[in-house]
C-alpha cells in the first residue's frame, strides 16, 4: 500500500503545482482533470449505491457530471459556454421524458433517474465552488488610478487544498503517535463510522491546519486582504469542514459495504477518497472569503 502511495503522491502532486503555478497551462490542466475527476466521482458513488441496492444510470451521470463542469468552466471564459449548459440541461430533460415514454418498467426507471439527479447535485454543488474559487479574481487599483482585475484564485486555492488536506497529514500522525504512546491507547471519536479516528488525532489535524493557515499568512501568501485573525479562524473552520467531508464519505462507504470508494489512485483508492476533505470546505471558503478582515 506504501509503496503504491509513495508513486500516485508525487504524481498528484506535480499536477496539482502545474496547476497552480503555471500561468499559462495551468487554468486548461485544472479544466480538464475537473471533468475527469468528477466524472470518476460520481462514478464512484452511483456504484458504491448500487451495491447497496439502489439503482441509478452511473455511466451516464458521470459524463452529464464532467459536461457539466468543462461547460461551466468554458462558460467563464467563453460566452458560448453558457449556452452548452441550458442545452446540456434541456437534453437532460428531454431524454428523460422521451425514455419514459419507452421503457418497460416506468417506476425503476424514475428510481434510477431520481437517485441520479440526486447524486449530480450531492456533487455539483459543493465541488462545482471549488472550480469557482481557483478561476476567480480580485480588483485592484494600479498607481496610475486605474482598475485592473488579476487573477488570483489559483492562490486562495493553494491555501485552501494545502490547509484542509493539512487536516488529514495531522490527523493522522497524531493519532498514530498518539496510539502508540499513550497507556491504553488513544481515545476513539466516532467508533461506529470511523474507527481508526481518535480524539488526539482530531486534535492535531486541527493545530495542523491552522499552523499552515499561519504559515500562508507569515509568508506573504494569504488571501489578499486577511489579517492573522482570519487566518486563525480559517484553519480552524476548514479542519472542521475537513473532518466532517471524511466522516460523511465513511458513513456512505459504510452504508453500502466498501472500505475504498474505488481503486482508480494505487494506493490511494478513489477519487472520492481524495476529495472527501472538500465535500463542505468549497463551500466554507467560500464564505469566509466573504468576510474578509
Amino acid at each position: 500500500m506504501f509503496k503504491f502511495r509513495a508513486i500516485s503522491f508525487p504524481i498528484l502532486l506535480g499536477i496539482f503545482l502545474l496547476t497552480i503555478f503555471w500561468k499559462d497551462g495551468g487554468p486548461w490542466i485544472f479544466w480538464a482533470l475537473s471533468g475527469l475527476m468528477m466524472f470518476a466521482l460520481t462514478l464512484e458513488v452511483l456504484q458504491m449505491l448500487e451495491k447497496a441496492g439502489v439503482p441509478s444510470f452511473p455511466k451516464v451521470t458521470g459524463i452529464l457530471t464532467a459536461l457539466f463542469f468543462w461547460a461551466v468552466i468554458l462558460g467563464n471564459e467563453w460566452p458560448a459556454g453558457k449556452a452548452v449548459i441550458f442545452c446540456l440541461f434541456f437534453l437532460l430533460l428531454f431524454g428523460s421524458w422521451l425514455a419514459l415514454l419507452r421503457v418497460s418498467d416506468r417506476i425503476l426507471f424514475l428510481k434510477k433517474f431520481l437517485v441520479s439527479c440526486g447524486t449530480f447535485l450531492f456533487i455539483a454543488v459543493p465541488y462545482l465552488l471549488l472550480v469557482v474559487i481557483y478561476y476567480s479574481k480580485d480588483v485592484f487599483l494600479t498607481a496610475d488610478g486605474t482598475i485592473e482585475e488579476i487573477r488570483t484564485g489559483s492562490m486562495n486555492f493553494l491555501f485552501l487544498v494545502l490547509v484542509t488536506k493539512a487536516m488529514d497529514t495531522g490527523g493522522y500522525i497524531a493519532g498514530v503517535l498518539s496510539g502508540k504512546w499513550m497507556p491504553g491507547g488513544n481515545h476513539k471519536i466516532i467508533p461506529s463510522i470511523s474507527p481508526k479516528k481518535s480524539v488526539e488525532g482530531t486534535l492535531g489535524g486541527i493545530l495542523f491546519s491552522v499552523g499552515t493557515a499561519l504559515i500562508f499568512y507569515a509568508c506573504g501568501a494569504a488571501p489578499v486582504q486577511t489579517g492573522i485573525g482570519w487566518c486563525l479562524l480559517a484553519g480552524l473552520i476548514l479542519a472542521v469542514g475537513s473532518f466532517a467531508g471524511d466522516l460523511t464519505e465513511s458513513a456512505l462507504k459504510r452504508a453500502c459495504g466498501v472500505k475504498d470508494s474505488a481503486h482508480w489512485i494505487p494506493g490511494m483508492g478513489g477519487v472520492f477518497d481524495v476529495l472527501d476533505s472538500f465535500i463542505y470546505n468549497g463551500i466554507l471558503f467560500s464564505i469566509l472569503l466573504m468576510i474578509k478582515f
